[in-house]
């Protein structure tokens, strides 16, 4: 459940479909797994393959005069092994807006505190003020740019320490690698490696699901800027309101990584339905309660179990 986007998308859904292909009705609900944000049944000691797709889309001013528009289209491949699970996520962003947002890697964004007036990537821009081609000319800071490109590739492993110790709770351990694929000169990334850890604990109280992660992210630094490591959590609860569908609600908080920018604070509300054993859907919806965060986002993700 390493942070996302705020909490939704990718890591929203996680491997509900790898349960309902093995276990009956009767004990599905008995471990409950929170890995990537609803909580769903931990994966069995068996090889299974799954595939989430979808489309999320967010808008916010992010601390900024006119709002950041961002369309995000990830396609997350996840494998199951006995007590390990390791998947691989790429994705497709497109961004508009006045800049100084930048791709987040996950679905989420880093905002810098700043327009497109004053930045280019990370570096300001700077000049003689003579407006002969060395800067500071006052560009438009009412113009609004689209980027779009390929999104940071994803990569995660988490180890089910709850099965392996047969602990009566969920307790999950994880690690997750941001390799740098986006952009950065289109700020659709930072074009850093980044590197998260993190623990997902879940417990089952008969249709309540109460759940929370807590995680540390080590942030790559860009040439111009020093990012802050980070702290960050997820918390929320789960309720069956039948063996094939489930409600919920997260709430999300990380850290900022700038000093001059912000915190990501919002919760998230959706709902999960398992069409089948090898699919399901799901849909939420977001608001955010920083400039860190979107004001309202919204998707819909379909999961497939081979």
């Amino acid at each position: 459940m390493e942070n996302k986007y705020c909490s939704h998308l990718i890591h929203i859904v996680s491997t509900y479909l790898l349960l309902t292909a093995t276990l009956s009705a009767d004990d599905s609900f008995n471990n409950m797994s929170v890995n990537n944000d609803i909580p769903v049944i931990s994966e069995p000691q068996t090889n299974n393959t799954l595939l989430i797709t979808g489309v999320d889309y967010s808008s916010g001013s992010y601390g900024l005069k006119h709002d950041t528009d961002m369309l995000y289209i990830p396609w997350l491949l996840k494998y199951n092994h006995d007590n390990w699970n390791l998947s691989l996520t790429f994705s497709y962003i497109k961004i508009t807006g006045p800049g100084g947002v930048f791709g987040g890697g996950d679905g989420g964004v880093i905002p810098t505190g700043s327009g497109s007036s004053d930045t280019a990537g990370f570096q300001p821009l700077s000049g003689n003020g003579n407006g002969n081609g060395n800067g500071n000319n006052k560009p438009d800071k009412n113009k609004l740019t689209t980027n779009e490109g390929l999104g940071d590739v994803l990569f995660n492993i988490t180890y089910a320490v709850d099965l392996a110790l047969e602990l009566p709770f969920l307790l999950e351990a994880g690690t997750q690698i941001k390799i740098p694929v986006a952009d950065e000169k289109k700020e659709l990334g930072t074009g850093e490696f980044d590197w998260s850890i993190y623990l997902d604990f879940a417990y089952n109280l008969d249709s309540f699901s109460p759940f929370i992660t807590l995680g540390y992210k080590f942030m790559g630094d860009p040439d111009s800027v020093n990012l802050e490591n980070i702290f960050y959590t997820s918390m929320g609860v789960d309720y069956a309101l039948s063996q094939k569908l489930h409600a919920g609600v997260i709430y999300d908080y990380k850290e900022k990584v700038l000093s001059h920018s912000y915190e990501i604070s919002e919760s998230t509300i959706y709902l999960n339905w398992s069409v089948k054993q090898d699919l399901s859907l799901n849909a939420y919806l977001v608001k955010g309660f920083s400039n860190g965060s979107p004001d309202l986002a919204s998707g819909l993700q379909f999961s497939f179990l081979f």
